[in-house]
C-alpha cells in the first residue's frame, strides 16, 4: 500500500493525497476499536469499503467489489475486525493472482434469525485434493477459520465454491438485543 501511494506522488498527487487520508482513516478506526471486543456492522462494512478503495489503488480495474448490508442488520453488533481479514485473503489468493482481477462481493443480511455475512470472490477457488469428499485449504484459509472460532465461537462455515470462494459467518441476531 506504501509503495503505491509512493508511486502515485509523481503520477497523480490528487489520488495518492486521498489514498494516505484513507489509509489513515482505517488506522484510525483500528486504533479506535482496538480496545473495543465488537462493533456495529455498519462500522465494520464502512471499515471494509475504505480497505477496498486503498486496495484498489494498487489493482486498479482489476478490483472489482460490492459491500451490500440489509439495513436491519446494521447495528448487529460483530467482532471488531472480523471481516477485513478475509477480504484480504479474497484479494490476496483469489483476486492479485488473477491477470483479469476479479470482484469481491461482501453481503450481510438477515436470513432466518441469524446474522448472515457473507465474503465471495471470483478467484479460483480452493484446489480439490487426492480424496474427492474434501478439499485443501491454503494455510491463510485455516488461520482464517480459526480466528473466526477464537473471534467469535458461535459463528459458522467455511464453504468452497467452483469459481472462487465464500467465507459465511452466521450469529444469532437476538444475541445482540434486535431479535
Amino acid at each position: 500500500t506504501l509503495n503505491s501511494i509512493a508511486s502515485l506522488i509523481s503520477e497523480n498527487p490528487k489520488a495518492a493525497e486521498e489514498t494516505v487520508e484513507k489509509l489513515s482513516d482505517l488506522f484510525r478506526h483500528s486504533l479506535r476499536h482496538s480496545e473495543k471486543n465488537t462493533v456495529t456492522l455498519a462500522e465494520e462494512l464502512d471499515l471494509i469499503r475504505t480497505y477496498l478503495e486503498i486496495e484498489k489503488v494498487r489493482l486498479g480495474e482489476r478490483l472489482r467489489y460490492d459491500v451490500t448490508c440489509d439495513d436491519r442488520m446494521r447495528e448487529v453488533e460483530v467482532p471488531a475486525m472480523l471481516i477485513q481479514p478475509l477480504v484480504e485473503n479474497s484479494i490476496k489468493h483469489g483476486i492479485a493472482p488473477a491477470v483479469d482481477g476479479g470482484e469481491i462481493f461482501v453481503e450481510a443480511k438477515e436470513a432466518d434469525g441469524m446474522c448472515v455475512i457473507r465474503v465471495r470472490d471470483s478467484g479460483k477457488g480452493f484446489q480439490n485434493n487426492a480424496d474427492p469428499g474434501g478439499f485443501s485449504v491454503v494455510p491463510e484459509a485455516i488461520i482464517a477459520q480459526a480466528a473466526i472460532a477464537i473471534l467469535a465461537p458461535a459463528l459458522a462455515a467455511l464453504v468452497p465454491v467452483f469459481a472462487g470462494a465464500t467465507i459465511t459467518v452466521r450469529e444469532a441476531v437476538n444475541t445482540y438485543g434486535l431479535g
